[in-house]
Parts: structure tokens; C-alpha cells; sequence
């Protein structure tokens, strides 16, 4: 009866915003529209040789999109927001899954299906035109197959299935470059945590990473050979330069406290701050600083390669220059990965009623508050849990790995709003796992 209940009101809501919503098409939204059409144009060779571009994965999805209006005269827009809708409906279903192997109450896991269909920024990725909505299903598509992977027999199924974690890993790359960085550290972390005897226990893994490190080095390589970059892209190194020097730049009392409050947001470091104190942890300073070394560099004609050494030796001698400054506001970006919830990330235009609930203050600092604070208390459950040696469903283990290992990748950089949204439904099975028995978690939970 829950199940029909959550399924019900979750296609009316979605269906009731497809047909009164609208996709804005501004800033990055329209250059993955220009590269979707010139993929669905010329392919995706046509796409590399212009490149180093964007990772391909989303832009093709929106050349499909572009195909099927196309061909039977309907809106891009359209094709493309009932597409993504198709894609949050099956990250779901694979959440549905993954509380299930976690053991949660059915209870307690349709109210948390209910709630991410609900969510204001899960539901606006899929109603904008950004890339974190493909990431979302394989985040937990991921989860489920390295699950499979690492936690059954060694035959020939479970190297099929880490083949098959090696390719959604690849994937993940090809849709979000900062995955290049997580899923090495995620495998790195499962050394430590797969369930096995002696060798047996790095066959899936090693599979896994063989797949993975060929597939993300084939597209490298077919970048070096029609662009001239061996890279996924080549925003990294300058994005690391600019966020380096902004937490690494000589500061004022102040600053240090604009810079913890703008962990909750430009909204929240505002009521206590200036504009331009709060401004200066945002990405428009990291892309100005890094745009003045860009500019600097460019008059020196020097090769890619040697660019981005530049960047990353000028990012190291920051770090050395001020490790305490920098470790300290890397402490505190990484905690934006808990502010995931918003009810202002903006590129879509809601209908009157929607729009003005979500303009709310009350309603919408509180919703925002309230998601951090459930979602940091479960975190901290499951750490405690494990510091003290109890058991724990290896789903959620594995979640715990995957959560960790992407917050990893993108604290060097920049954590927006938005880059944290496909981890949240993992943050929400670790809330979940608050209100299981501890005596089902120890009965059927993998000890580690």
C-alpha cells in the first residue's frame, strides 16, 4: 500500500512540473547545448577534435535528445526534461535497491524514496540542463555492482560483475572528470574492507581497476590524438590553481569567518558579512584568480602539458607557503557536501505556487538546515559505529567508501551545491540506517 501511495504522488508531482515548469537555458546550460548539437551533428568525433571539451557522456545524452525532437518535430526542451525525469525515476528504483540491502524498514525506506523524489535540488537537476543528473543513477549503480563485486564468491559472475564496476566507473568519468580522482581513492579504500582470503580478496578490484584505467586512458588517448591534450579535460589544473590561492591568500579575521559561514551559503555568510567578504569564497574569485595565471601563461606559448605543471607546482608551493590555512578551509569545504539540499539552485522556473514556497526564507533555510543536520548525524552513526567495531551492511559500507572518496576528489577544488547532489541519496541511506535494530544490523551486516 506505501509503495503505491509513494509511486502515486511521486509521477503527479513530477508530472505536474513537466507540464508547468521550464528548463532556463543560461551560463554553462547553453554550451552543453551547443555541444550536444554539434555531437548529434558530427558525432562524437566531431566533438574531440574541438576539443579538450566537456566530458562527452551528458552532451550525448542531449544529442539523443536532440535526435528524437528532430525527428518527430518535438521541442529539445521537452525531449530532454522527460529524459531526465526517466533518469531520476531510475535512480529511485536503484535507491529502493539499496536500502533494501542495507536491511532499512520498509517504512522508514519508502519515506526516504518519497523524500528524494521530493527533494527540491534532486528534483531541479533533473528539470535544469547540468550533468549532475546522469551522475546520480551511476553513483548508485555503482554502489550495487561493487557491492556484488567485492562481497560474493570468487567464480566467474563476480568478474563479470567487476568488469562491469570497471566500465560505471569509466562512465563516471566520462560524465564527471572529478571521478578520475574519487574512484582510484575509492578502490584504494576497499583494499582495506573487501571481504576475502589471502589473493582471492584484490581479484575483482584488480579486474575492476584494469577495465577502468583503459577505459579513462582510451578517451585520453583519443583526445591526445585528435586535439593534442592526453586529458578527460582541462579544467583541472587551473580550477586546483585558483581554489589553492583562495584559501592560501593573506587574511583578515573576518575573512576567516566569512569563509566557515559560507560553508551554509552565500544567503547564510550574508546576514553576518559583507558582499564582497562573502564573495571571495565563491567560484567567481577562484575563476578570477585562476583566469589572471591563465592569462599570464598564455603569453608565454607554452605546450599543455607544461601549462598545467605550472598550475599544479604553483598550487603545491601555496599549500606549503600556508598548510594550516589551507588544511583548515579544506576541512571546511569539504563540509558542503552536507548543505546539499537548497531550494535555490536555480535554471528552472517554477510555477507561481512552487516558486514562491521555495522563495520562502522560513521554508527554505529551514529545509536546508534541517537535511544538514539529519544528514551529518547520520554520517557520524556510522563512523562511531565503525570506530567501534559493530557491524554494518556492506551496501552501506560501500556507500560510506563512495561518499567519502568523491568529497576527497572535489575538496581541492571547489564543492558547489551542485556537485553534491549525486551523493546525497548515500548521506540518506546513512540517515536511514539510524532507525535499523542494532541486533538486525549485527545479524546480517558484514563486521569489518
Amino acid at each position: 500500500m506505501m509503495r503505491f501511495v509513494v509511486i502515486s504522488l511521486l509521477f503527479l508531482y513530477w508530472g505536474w512540473l513537466c507540464l508547468t515548469s521550464q528548463m532556463m537555458v543560461m551560463y554553462d546550460s547553453i554550451d552543453y547545448l551547443r555541444s550536444g548539437e554539434l555531437m548529434a551533428q558530427g558525432g562524437l568525433e566531431a566533438y574531440v577534435r574541438q576539443g579538450p571539451a566537456r566530458e562527452p557522456i551528458y552532451p550525448f545524452l542531449i544529442a539523443a535528445a536532440n535526435l528524437v525532437a528532430d525527428k518527430f518535430s518535438f521541442s529539445l526542451l521537452d525531449v530532454l526534461r522527460l529524459l531526465q525525469m526517466g533518469l531520476l525515476a531510475l535512480s529511485l528504483f536503484l535507491f529502493r535497491r539499496l536500502l533494501r540491502h542495507c536491511h532499512i524498514p520498509d517504512g522508514i525506506s519508502w519515506c526516504l524514496v518519497l523524500y528524494m523524489g521530493l527533494s527540491p535540488a534532486i528534483v531541479n537537476s533533473a528539470l535544469s540542463i547540468y550533468s549532475e543528473i546522469a551522475v546520480l543513477p551511476l553513483v548508485l549503480f555503482a554502489v550495487l555492482v561493487y557491492r556484488r563485486a567485492f562481497y560474493s564468491g570468487l567464480d566467474r559472475a563476480v568478474i563479470c560483475w567487476a568488469v562491469a564496476a570497471g566500465i560505471i566507473s569509466t562512465a563516471l568519468v566520462l560524465v564527471k572528470a572529478a571521478s578520475e580522482f574519487s574512484v582510484p581513492f575509492f578502490m584504494f579504500m576497499c583494499i582495506f574492507v573487501c571481504r576475502g582470503v589471502g589473493w582471492r580478496r584484490f581479484i575483482p578490484l584488480l579486474v575492476a581497476a584494469i577495465v577502468f584505467f583503459a577505459g579513462v586512458n582510451a578517451y585520453k588517448s583519443y583526445n591526445l590524438a585528435l586535439n593534442g591534450n592526453y586529458v578527460v579535460t582541462n579544467r583541472a589544473s587551473w580550477a586546483l590553481f585558483g581554489s589553492t590561492k583562495r584559501r592560501t591568500e593573506p587574511m583578515t579575521l573576518r575573512s576567516w569567518g566569512a569563509g566557515v559561514l559560507f560553508m551554509g551559503g552565500r544567503g547564510v555568510c550574508e546576514r553576518f558579512f559583507t558582499p564582497d567578504e562573502c564573495v571571495y569564497w565563491s567560484f567567481e574569485t577562484s575563476d578570477a584568480l585562476s583566469g589572471v595565471e591563465i592569462e599570464r601563461l598564455s603569453g608565454l606559448n607554452l605546450p599543455p602539458r607544461e601549462v598545467a605543471w605550472s598550475f599544479l607546482s604553483g598550487s603545491l608551493g601555496m599549500v606549503l607557503r600556508a598548510p594550516f590555512q589551507y588544511v583548515f578551509f579544506s576541512v571546511v569545504e569539504g563540509m558542503k557536501m552536507f548543505f546539499w539540499e537548497t531550494t535555490q539552485l536555480g535554471f528552472v522556473e517554477y510555477p507561481p505556487v512552487l516558486k514562491a514556497l521555495f522563495s520562502s526564507g522560513l521554508f527554505g533555510d529551514g529545509l536546508r538546515a534541517f537535511i544538514f543536520i539529519v544528514s551529518l548525524a547520520g554520517f557520524i552513526f556510522f563512523v562511531l559505529r565503525l570506530a567501534r567495531g559493530r557491524g554494518v551492511p556492506d551496501a552501506a559500507l560501500i556507500s560510506f567508501i563512495f561518499f567519502i572518496s568523491v568529497a576527497v576528489a572535489y575538496v581541492p577544488f571547489l564543492i558547489l551545491t551542485r556537485y553534491a547532489l549525486p551523493t546525497a541519496p548515500l548521506l540518506l541511506l546513512l540517515t536511514g540506517l539510524m532507525f535499523v535494530r542494532k541486533e538486525v544490523l549485527s545479524k546480517e551486516s558484514e563486521r569489518v
